[in-house]
């Protein structure tokens, strides 16, 4: 059964559940230089790095220990979703490679589990690409209604790999919450990173 896992700049990963109860992560460095890469799996951590263009298969045993959080000030890969609706992955040309949030209509949504904002933050960035019109990527906590601690506009960037950073205000986020990020129009979103 597949369970999450999350990307990182040029790493590519996913993870199962096997019928023993034991768990396997395969990841995958798209880049061009080696990766350090961290796996966490509850409050248990371990590191290694994975070569250039190379794969490797992780496997392991055991009971999971504490719930991982994602710090919001990190970059946060958009194809890291815990769940989506509405939008589908696509490989980057963007400068961190991997895969970016494609294909996004109106409504389209993707939720990330257990981001710690922290005691606060002031302010999200987001790498956005377009054609011509672009359309707003807006932030809700713990639901998809209410009122969003941050609308951003994607904008037109002149092509669906042109990429551009974009910056907008954000109001009464602290904590640990599931985060969703819900769209309007079409554009391609890299990643987010809370500050």
């Amino acid at each position: 059964m597949r369970i999450y896992s999350s990307n990182a700049n040029g790493i590519v990963s996913v993870a199962f559940e096997n019928p023993d109860g034991s768990k396997a992560l395969i990841a995958f460095n798209n880049s061009a230089a080696s990766a350090p890469i961290k796996v966490q799996w509850g409050t248990q951590t371990f590191a290694y790095t994975l070569p250039s263009l190379a794969a490797a298969t992780f496997t392991w045993l055991g009971t999971q220990t504490g719930t991982p959080t994602i710090p919001a000030t990190s970059q946060i890969q958009g194809s890291s979703y815990s769940s989506q609706h509405g939008l589908q992955t696509e490989t980057t040309s963007d400068t961190t490679g991997g895969y970016d949030l494609g294909y996004i209509s109106a409504g389209a949504q993707a939720v990330y589990d257990h981001v710690d904002f922290g005691t606060s933050v002031g302010t999200v960035n987001v790498r956005a690409a377009s054609g011509t019109t672009g359309g707003t990527a807006s932030f809700y906590l713990d639901s998809a209604a209410g009122t969003p601690i941050a609308t951003v506009t994607l904008p037109g960037t002149g092509g669906w790999q042109n990429w551009q950073t974009v910056t907008t205000p954000v109001t009464s986020a602290s904590g640990v919450h599931k985060l969703y990020v819900v769209f309007t129009g079409g554009a391609n979103v890299n990643w987010f990173q809370f500050q």
